[in-house]
């Protein structure tokens, strides 16, 4: 049997709850568990004893003979290794696939460890045909992976590997397939099922359980079933539901401790279940699980789950936090009112998923932080394009070089890397957890947000949405990354009212009393112009924070003044 040490056990419980969960220098097994959803306290099964280091199998982020690492992340990486658990998909749906890259440079795409072909250039395609149920498509670099006709299947991600994932089925004829991620060991599964909703559930059905060998998979189903469905393993797995090819697909995210963000469109699911801690002790745990948008509403999602063994509470809908049809409307964290962020006590894991953005029949899944990331790339295209970030858009506050406040921005180019469009990130919650959200599209579901090959960039980690096409009309997360190649920042020089780099109220005032005393350089990923952002830096980490005050740009000789948001957004730009 594969061996795992504790200290690696340790080391990769930091990259696992990064921004979610606060740790000291001792960070022990039961924490992991508890953390990750392992042995969780569902009904009807017997507490184990012992919590097995082999089953933490997978969180090692060591590196490899050839140093890449081979680990546990949830966004895509690069370098890495053929194996990493956070660069592979599992197909889903036999038939024809495409990888799209997100870099520049070659990128080698893999099926079942050997290799499938390159891409050469960024946002460069490749046609992976007559796939197979179960296979394994790997990249040393990020890409994004989908069905060729229907591009909102995008098979189980492995980067949202776990123990525990929930969901509900109250339409069509669904199935589960679950992936074991260990290539050198086996691993037990079970499925539990119960009709009831919003209450507190004491004894579950099994609709399925047995053994899932190293590196395969099982299918469940199909079943038509209505009711809450909980997966519980032994070891790593990831998971996808669906009535295929493009009615609630789902790339499944595994229950944990860790704070959810996303949208619940028009309606959504919440599912909760007592930890490992819980299930030995028979006691804890029994936490209210509340929901808070980005316009402040707040809801108490599940207020009655049972403390200690055995118990289970799924919300089957949402009210006053529900996200619009398009996911046109309000973006919600989902969180645990009794976890403050340290995973040492007996405490309740949870996941979340919405459910019906009005023109079609797809759901989409909640996910923590550590998922987020700054770019994505739309495989086939959108019609709409959704994004949220942890933080209100003005939390940067005086940036680390000292600049002026700024607000989050998000921007989306072209596969050729020219950009197109950027929007400011907005909301208005004034208690923890804060969040915010952006949105591309006109709202209806209708149009084109991105086509193919666009990629989105924000200055910070966000999770994105979209509907994959117009015509497949298939809501799906997005993959993201943090792993982004220089876009080639052109180099400006503006000025200011004064050595505090403040702008001015209006164009005549920019135009007669701004300078040449206060420069500033900023950087752009175009030219100058409105709708272009400028930043503070030429990997745009910290936009221009221009308060929407003027400011004067020369081109040559030529006077211009041009009005800058909080974001660095540019508006009104012309001569003086």
């Amino acid at each position: 049997m594969a061996s795992v040490s504790l200290t690696s056990a340790s080391v990769s419980s930091l990259i696992l709850t990064r921004g979610s969960v606060t740790i000291g220098n001792n960070y022990g097994m039961e924490d992991v568990f508890n953390t990750m959803g392992a042995e969780a306290a569902l009904p009807s099964i017997a507490t184990t004893g012992n919590y097995e280091l082999n089953n933490l199998w997978g969180l090692d982020n060591s590196y490899s003979e050839n140093n890449l690492a081979t680990g546990h992340f949830r966004t895509l990486r690069s370098p890495l290794g053929v194996d990493a658990n956070s660069n592979i998909y599992f197909c889903s749906y036999n038939g024809n696939y495409v990888a799209r890259s997100f870099k520049s440079g070659t990128t080698t795409i893999y099926k079942n460890g050997s290799s499938a072909g390159t891409i050469t250039s960024a946002q460069g395609t490749l046609s992976l045909n007559s796939l197979v149920v179960g296979d394994r498509i790997s990249g040393d670099k990020p890409f994004v992976f989908y069905h060729n006709s229907n591009p909102g299947v995008q098979g189980a991600y492995g980067g949202y590997m776990g123990y525990m994932f929930a969901t509900r089925i109250d339409r069509r004829t669904i199935t589960f397939h679950i992936f074991n991620l260990d290539p050198d060991n086996s691993c037990s599964y079970i499925i539990l099922r119960t009709s009831t909703s919003n209450a507190n559930v004491t004894s579950m059905t099994n609709a399925g359980s047995g053994t899932i060998s190293a590196g395969s998979y099982v299918a469940f189903g199909p079943t038509a079933t209505q009711g809450n469905y909980y997966i519980q393993t032994s070891g790593l797995t990831c998971c996808v539901r669906g009535d295929y090819p493009s009615s609630d697909v789902v790339m499944m995210y595994p229950m944990s401790q860790e704070n959810l963000y996303g949208w619940f469109s028009s309606n959504g699911h919440t599912f909760s279940v007592n930890n490992a801690e819980c299930a030995r002790l028979d006691s804890g745990g029994g936490d209210d699980i509340l929901g808070r948008d980005v316009d402040n509403q707040s809801q108490t999602i599940i207020g009655s789950l049972g403390a200690g063994n055995g118990n289970t509470f799924t919300s089957d809908s949402v009210s006053t936090i529900t996200g619009g049809n398009y996911f046109s409307g309000e973006a919600s964290v989902v969180y645990n009112s009794s976890f403050a962020g340290v995973p040492t006590r007996p405490g309740t894991i949870f996941a979340a998923e919405s459910q019906g953005d009005g023109n079609g029949t797809e759901m989409t899944s909640f996910t923590s932080a550590t998922a987020h990331g700054r770019m994505c790339v739309s495989g086939g295209g959108a019609a709409w394009n959704a994004f949220v970030k942890v933080g209100w858009s003005a939390s940067g506050g005086t940036t680390a070089l000292g600049y002026p406040n700024y607000g989050d921005v998000i921007m989306r180019f072209n596969s050729g890397g020219t950009f197109q469009e950027a929007l400011p990130f907005s909301g208005n919650n004034t208690t923890e957890p804060y969040l915010s959200s952006a949105y591309f599209g006109n709202g209806s579901g209708t149009g084109t947000s991105a086509n193919a090959g666009d990629f989105f960039l924000c200055n910070v980690a966000v999770q994105g949405y979209q509907d994959t096409d117009q015509s497949d009309k298939d809501e799906a997360n997005m993959i993201m990354t943090n792993d982004v190649d220089s876009l080639g920042a052109n180099s400006y020089t503006i000025y200011a009212f004064n050595e505090d780099l403040e702008g001015v109220g209006t164009a005549t005032d920019a135009c007669n009393e701004i300078g040449t005393t206060y420069p500033h350089e900023v950087y752009s990923p175009g030219s100058f112009a409105d709708g272009n952002v400028i930043f503070n830096d030429d990997v745009f980490f910290f936009p221009f924070g221009g308060a929407t005050n003027y400011f004067v740009y020369y081109s040559g000789r030529t006077k211009y003044r041009f009005k800058c948001s909080g974001e660095g957004i540019i508006s009104d730009f012309g001569l003086c």
